[in-house]
């Protein structure tokens, strides 16, 4: 039973170690144009696989992103509901993924608990472009549009966010679903840099970023069929497979 359970070990050590191997490829392939460096060779055949990966190596490095990537997708999907198979499919994935462009920034900046300075903002304000690089570079179906709704997640309807100043429906409809699913969760749980809110303390601050930061109509199909379900409970638990079922559909469709 001892020499099994070694092996499995080793098995689920190797496992890991490759994915950090591919995603840190990725990561000096998108941070370092014409070098030469492919990623393909470590590249996991299955798309499904892709993004399983990616998910992990943001858990690895950084447990907090990812569990707040897990909590926005599951607020996104829960607002997709009566969009099609392949909308759907790019909505959870970017959702999840949105901020796996913080790999490439350092722990110092994602934990600091004051004011950052200005380069340090800025260099953060780089990770939702980074993430759409490395979502493209992955080469899953659809990956174009994927990668507009995760460039898109801190895009303002006023035209004030960034990576691109784009306003109102210059901003994808899956960019600002994201954009306020990852307000919700980020507002309402604790961060270095503040305590975590109430539901009702959650909403009020959001109600007031609508015209500014959140698009109109988004918030009010938040209002409607979401928001009660949070009232009733928040975080969701077990609810990893709302997540996931629509993009193992989706991928499964295409074989």
């Amino acid at each position: 039973m001892g020499t099994v359970r070694c092996h499995t070990l080793l098995q689920f050590i190797s496992s890991m170690l490759l994915r950090c191997c591919y995603v840190s490829l990725l990561l000096c392939t998108a941070g370092a144009q014409g070098l030469g460096l492919d990623a393909g060779s470590l590249m996991p055949a299955k798309p499904i696989d892709r993004i399983r990966d990616l998910y992990a190596a943001l858990a690895l490095r950084d447990p907090h992103s990812a569990a707040h990537s897990q909590r926005t997708a599951q607020i996104a999907v829960a607002m997709g509901a009566g969009m099609n198979p392949a909308e759907l499919y790019v909505l959870a994935v970017a959702s999840l993924l949105h901020d796996i462009g913080k790999l490439s920034i350092p722990m110092r900046i994602l934990n600091f608990k004051g004011r950052l300075s200005a380069e340090d903002w800025t260099r953060m304000q780089g990770h939702s472009a980074m993430s759409a690089r490395l979502v493209r570079m992955a080469g899953l179906p659809l990956g174009d549009e994927i990668a507009l709704a995760v460039r898109h997640h801190h895009e303002n309807v006023d035209g004030s966010g960034y990576p691109d100043g784009l306003a109102g429906e210059q901003i994808s409809l899956a960019g600002r679903i994201i954009c306020l699913a990852d307000a919700y969760d980020a507002i309402s749980s604790a961060r270095a840099y503040h305590r975590d809110r109430t539901h009702d303390e959650t909403m009020g601050i959001l109600s007031r970023e609508v015209g500014r930061k959140c698009d109109a109509g988004v918030f009010e199909r938040f209002r409607h069929e979401v928001e009660p379900c949070l009232r009733q409970s928040w975080p969701w638990p077990d609810e990893d497979r709302a997540v996931w079922e629509p993009i193992e559909a989706y991928l499964a469709a295409q074989h």
